[in-house]
């Protein structure tokens, strides 16, 4: 039976109503298909969830999955569960709670919707199932999925605003389910505080502000629940010997001082915000429980020998226990007695103890409530303890300014006589002077780091200044001087590198006149020099004028350099990779030279200055260090970016221009002899690169010289030159394409050609290879005279090559026809004939060679989505069998979809067989198109809708339509609306 007929016979059924519905019928609607089956489910109302229900028909979801370690939402009888949650919620309700959920039937496709649907049900019915899934452990079940608190955030708002606190007493134990202790058996991380709770995002559920609102009249309860909790998290910790507590904590919380910490669900910011918050919620609930029942002595006791005392001797918990006896002084005096004591009685890991703010404030809010003779003994115990003489001095120095501390916060309760006492030992305790407790390990500061000029440059002569440089300014004096600021706001070198650069501004000329005072090689940090050089750079790049003389003083500065450069050669600065060297400085000198020479031109200035010019252009192609040998060997950097990044590289560019500006139309005999030996004595990929790039602007203006050294440039098969070849070539074809260069060099194309992929060099490149390679054989065939039947032509194409053959075939459409400005006067500006460009695909489609399947897909890119640009009825009918051989992918759909009602008028036939490969790979769904696809109920169905018309396709249609419902059901029902 086809798909449509079955549509029709479960259309039949269910209109047909319960009274004369057949169990059997619906089974086989059921089992028939994929397709029935979500039909069929998708069909049906309200009406047959009961009798659906009574007849089994849910039986699938009591199934254990065939892969457990993954889902997706395929389930119809769950699609229907969810559309009925809120039309027949009991029902629901029973058909869940009738579907026992364990581990031998675990399939989390049921689970996942089972928690959705529960969120959309009323209250009542949320109720029933929560003790459900608190007894069949559902978190633990889905734990491999990481579900998110996100997913119970409908569930707690319903509860909340109900104030059913009954069932979100529950609904906290779901969320806060701890993970099995065996989960981390095998971990090496001592601490796990990303993966404590099943659930993630437990803030995100919002059960924290509804435990901890005023209004909640179940404290108590939801305290235990917290601490417990807290409880089974810390019993996760593992052992450890160098500790004074009984248990070690998963979880670091050493920067949060319990006693001033309050809930924050505002934002999410570290993973271990859950714990934080449920420790918050914790320290909440104590003060609205034993914190309001201080004048009920035995009420107080209770709740705290019930629930707090019974804690594990951990270091959060002991700080809970603090806060929660302090909260009730004298209540709980021989506790506090206790707590404060146990410092003297841990060796010495004593800080453990008294380290954080908690043991501070609970001595303040405490400490008064004991007797006298308790309060002697423990100044007594402080004296004695924290002013012991040590071997280890240090250790000594920092016991004794935490005993002086400790005393700070109880100095009004010390006599006369412990004040005397203490004052040789620890010191004199500060008076007057308020003292906050704190945790020992303070929070993570961050923000931008500003650094700060010791001095405002502008208030001094630059005489005044440069003398500073040399003397009281130097980095290592700054870095001594200023050692204890801010870090975030630090005086130093940097800062006052800025503030030279801001100065620059305002005093240019001044600055240019004296500049080569700024050169002592030994004095004079280059960080300085550097500032100076970047802010010119960045005038000149902002287009800023400056005059004649002021280049000139910059060529002057940058010749004192090369001077000092060729007698004692610069090096970089190993022990600060992150300032500016000397090397740094040369880079800027490149920079700089390039923009000068860019608008010196072939100005009398350069002419007056070459000798000068071109000298320290030499001189900076000769810097070893930048590139280096390590630039070749990092993954990270391509040549390109190496390039421009170097004083090499960036020489290089300023070699360019230098012969841009010479203005002759044959090169000079230095810069051929520079050439050459550039050429010959660096290898550096960044370099050969650049050379490759830039090899056309030499080309033309000495052919003969440039030619004599293609074997130099491009030593191809030559041993122990591969590394030099590819990276002269990367360069060049990654450079715009001339017609006497491309004929030029055929030679080397063959040669590249020819190269198995496999041998490249293992780095990173600017654009591959082989996509480089193939735009320039595209863009010889579409502009140049190069044509099907050229050897070269013939050869590139019979060298088996998805990447190359793809990029050829995507390249011509994205810069010819699917561009803005296609069309008629493009090509004819451009030299591009259409004619040549169907000739291609004609070609392609027609040849006996055996062409990658990919290629073809680049064909997308030959569909203008706004006009026509190729033959119309040509391009329809080459796309039929385009697409066939593609397999149909298309790399780029717009333009098909876009045209593709024009084509249904234009030739049905063909159109018809375009979609029909467009969404189908023979008789399955085409895997190369991705759900959603919103061109089947607009373009698509459109065209389609068009070509229904003709009588001779009808069944054509048809059979197509039923064939795609059959294979992608939901997602191609509304096609069934053309056959109406």
């Amino acid at each position: 039976m086809k798909q449509l007929q079955l549509h029709r016979k479960i259309d039949e059924f269910l209109k047909a109503g319960i009274a004369t519905a057949s169990v059997d019928v619906a089974q086989g609607f059921i089992h028939g298909n994929e397709d029935s089956k979500r039909y069929f489910f998708a069909q049906a109302n309200e009406s047959w969830l009961r009798w659906f229900f009574d007849n089994g028909l849910f039986e699938e979801l009591k199934k254990k999955a065939e892969d457990p370690t993954k889902y997706g939402y395929r389930l119809s009888e769950l699609e229907y569960l969810t559309r009925m949650a809120d039309k027949e919620p009991q029902t629901v309700v029973d058909i869940i709670l009738s579907i026992s959920i364990t581990k031998d039937t675990f399939n989390p496709e049921v689970i996942d919707r089972f928690f959705w649907i529960t969120g959309l049900l009323p209250i009542t019915q949320i109720k029933q199932i929560l003790p459900k899934i608190l007894s069949e452990n559902w978190l633990l079940l889905m734990s491999p999925f990481s579900k998110s608190g996100y997913e119970y955030q409908k569930m707690v708002e319903k509860l909340s605003e109900a104030k059913d606190y009954d069932a979100l007493l529950i609904l906290t134990q779901i969320i806060l389910t701890v993970r099995a202790k065996e989960e981390f058996a095998d971990s090496e991380r001592f601490f796990i505080s990303d993966k404590l709770f099943y659930l993630g995002d437990i803030n995100a559920t919002g059960i924290f502000d509804v435990i901890t609102n005023t209004e909640n009249p179940k404290k108590e309860e939801f305290l235990k629940v917290t601490l417990d909790t807290l409880a089974i998290v810390v019993d996760l910790g593992k052992e450890r010997e160098e500790t004074v507590f009984d248990k070690t904590e998963p979880f670091y919380l050493l920067d949060v001082d319990i006693f001033a910490l309050e809930l924050d669900t505002g934002k999410r910011s570290h993973l271990r915000e859950d714990i934080q918050n449920l420790v918050a919620t914790a320290k909440v609930l104590v003060r609205s429980t034993i914190g309001s029942l201080c004048e009920n002595e035995l009420e107080t006791r209770r709740i705290y020998d019930t629930y707090i005392a019974t804690l594990p001797d951990s270091l959060t918990c002991w700080r809970l226990k603090l806060y929660s006896i302090t909260r009730c002084p004298e209540v709980f005096k021989v506790e506090i007695k206790e707590a404060l004591f146990r410092a003297f009685n841990v060796g010495e890991r004593y800080f453990e103890i008294d380290g954080g703010a908690e043991y501070h404030r609970g001595l303040i809010a405490g400490f008064g409530a004991l007797d006298d003779a308790t309060k002697r003994e423990y100044v007594s115990k402080v004296i004695e303890y924290y002013g012991a003489t040590l071997d280890d001095k240090d250790r000594e120095g920092w016991r004794k300014r935490d005993g002086l501390e400790i005393l700070g916060y109880i100095k009004t309760y010390l006599t006369p006589e412990e004040f005397t006492i203490s004052e040789p030992i620890l010191g004199v305790i500060p008076t007057g002077e308020v003292v906050v407790p704190h945790p020992s390990v303070g929070k993570v500061t961050s923000g931008m780091v500003l650094h700060k000029s010791p001095f405002n440059p502008a208030d001094i002569t630059i005489d005044e200044l440069i003398n500073h440089l040399k003397t009281d300014s130097t980095p290592k004096a700054l870095n001594e001087q200023y050692k204890n600021d801010d870090f975030l706001s630090p005086r130093g070198a940097e800062g006052l590198s800025d503030a030279i650069k801001e100065d620059f501004k305002i005093r240019r000329v001044e600055y240019l006149s004296n500049l080569n005072k700024f050169f002592d090689r030994d004095a004079i940090d280059p960080v300085y020099v550097y500032g100076l050089l970047r802010q010119v750079e960045d005038m000149l790049r902002a287009k800023e004028a400056f005059s004649t003389t002021e280049y000139l003083q910059l060529i002057s500065f940058f010749t004192l350099i090369e001077q000092s450069g060729t007698e004692v050669e610069f090096e970089p600065a190993e022990e600060r990779p992150y300032w500016a060297d000397w090397i740094t400085v040369h880079k800027s000198m490149a920079d700089v030279l390039l923009e000068i020479l860019a608008l010196m031109k072939d100005s009398q200035t350069f002419k007056d200055n070459r000798a000068q010019i071109f000298s320290l252009v030499k001189y900076l192609l000769s810097i070893k260090s930048s590139p280096d040998a390590e630039d070749d060997k990092r993954e990270s950097n391509e040549p390109a970016h190496v390039a421009i990044n170097s004083v090499r590289g960036q020489a290089y560019r300023a070699f360019v221009q230098f012969t841009y500006n010479e203005g002759n139309k044959t090169l000079s005999e230095d810069v051929k002899t520079l050439y050459e030996h550039v050429l010959a004595t660096d290898s550096s990929n960044a370099v050969r690169f650049t050379i490759g790039q830039f090899l056309a602007s030499f080309y033309f203006r000495d052919i003969p010289f440039i030619t004599s050294l293609f074997p130099k440039l491009f030593p191809k098969a030559e041993a122990g030159k591969e590394k030099a070849y590819f990276a002269t070539w990367e360069g060049y074809l990654a450079s715009s394409l001339y017609k006497e260069l491309f004929e030029a060099l055929r030679e080397y194309y063959e040669y590249a050609i020819n190269i198995d992929p496999e041998t490249y060099p293992d780095r990173k490149y600017l654009k591959g290879l082989d996509e480089t390679l193939a735009v320039h054989i595209a863009l010889a065939y579409a502009h140049f005279d190069f044509n099907i039947g050229d050897p070269l032509f013939d050869l590139f194409w019979n060298t088996a090559n998805e990447t190359r053959h793809y990029e050829f075939v995507s390249f011509v459409g994205r810069t010819c026809i699917t561009r803005s400005q296609a069309g008629d006067a493009w090509f004819a500006e451009n030299n591009v004939s259409k004619e040549k460009l169907i000739e291609f695909w004609n070609w392609i489609i027609a040849t006996d060679i055996p062409i990658e399947s990919k290629a073809f897909s680049g064909f997308g890119f030959w569909i203008n989505p706004d006009k026509e640009i190729i033959d119309e009825k040509i391009l329809i009918q080459n796309l039929s069998t385009t697409l066939e051989k593609s397999e149909g992918e298309v790399d780029w759909d717009y333009g098909l979809t876009r045209r593709i009602k024009v084509f249904a008028e234009i030739d049905p036939e063909n159109t018809l067989e375009i979609i029909r490969h467009f969404l189908l790979q023979g008789n399955e769904l085409n895997s190369h198109r991705r759900a959603p696809l919103f061109s089947i109920d607009t373009e698509i169905k459109e065209a389609l809708e068009i070509i229904y018309t003709n009588e001779r396709l009808k069944q054509g249609v048809e059979d197509l339509i039923n064939l795609l419902i059959e294979r992608g059901s939901s997602v191609f029902w509304g096609l069934k609306d053309i056959l109406k």
